[in-house]
């Protein structure tokens, strides 16, 4: 009896555990629908002559994605098998329209933002030379006797160097030897130079400090121990301004050889 009945509890646990996996089974149960997306629409595109409609959306500017998915469990040859599709930007143009190259028609995409064709390549080349020229032509010149005077150290905009100015006859020389071939002045672009040294600021760090502490903490630090901090900032810079002092060219003045 105590058999029969330990049998019989068995099966129906058993049973129950069938039906709650037939259950869970049914719920992962899919269905495909389909969606009828049309527009009935002429879009319409100015394009400048550089510009061409994109070969991937037709100009749309959209695309479809699959949104692939896949349920554990699920026998299948592809891990994820099922699709939710939605429409979403095309990711290969900006408003459905592309830019191509002038010169070799190259058409680039959103990740190509100019083409490395020989002739595109001497266009930028020409353009950046043009823009360094204007800048040359625009600064105040001084001869290189007054550089030195004037100036601790120069900036070399061909190189991006910055020299000595009573070292840079001497420097280019080096240069040529290097390069085995002379360096011609007249091409130089040779720029004076302004410093920027260390500082800090008492009112900033104290307004930085109090910022955590309670809202009147910054009111109870008196204008003169806000001088005393300022004084010895100023101090603890001075100190410590060689070997911090940074040199930026100042296009404003060229220096001619």
């Amino acid at each position: 009896m105590i058999i029969g009945t330990l049998i019989g509890i068995w099966k129906t646990i058993t049973n129950g555990i069938k039906s709650k996996n037939n259950k869970l089974r049914r719920k992962q149960m899919l269905r495909t629908e389909y969606i009828d997306v049309s527009f009935n629409l002429k879009l319409q595109k100015d394009l400048q002559e550089d510009e061409v409609i994109c070969s991937h959306c037709g100009g749309t500017g959209l695309q479809v994605d699959d949104h692939p998915f896949g349920i554990k469990g699920e026998n299948s040859k592809v891990h994820f098998p099922h699709k939710q599709q939605t429409i979403t930007g095309c990711r290969h143009c900006y408003n459905g329209v592309q830019t191509k190259c002038l010169y070799c028609e190259t058409i680039l995409n959103r990740q190509t933002y100019q083409c490395n064709c020989e002739k595109s390549k001497y266009e930028r080349d020409q353009i950046q030379y043009e823009k360094e020229l204007e800048k040359w032509n625009k600064a105040e010149k001084i001869s290189l006797s007054q550089a030195i005077e004037k100036y601790e150290m120069v900036y070399i905009d061909n190189s991006d160097d910055f020299v000595n100015s009573d070292e840079l006859l001497e420097w280019l020389e080096e240069r040529e030897e290097e390069n085995l071939q002379p360096i011609s002045r007249n091409y130089l672009r040779i720029y004076g130079t302004y410093t920027m040294d260390l500082s800090m600021d008492a009112s900033s760090l104290l307004e930085d400090v109090c910022s955590d502490l309670h809202e009147d903490a910054m009111d109870n630090i008196s204008d003169a121990d806000q001088k005393e901090l300022q004084t010895l900032l100023d101090k603890w810079c001075e100190n410590n301004k060689q070997g911090t002092t940074t040199y930026y060219a100042d296009y404003s003045v060229g220096v001619i050889l």
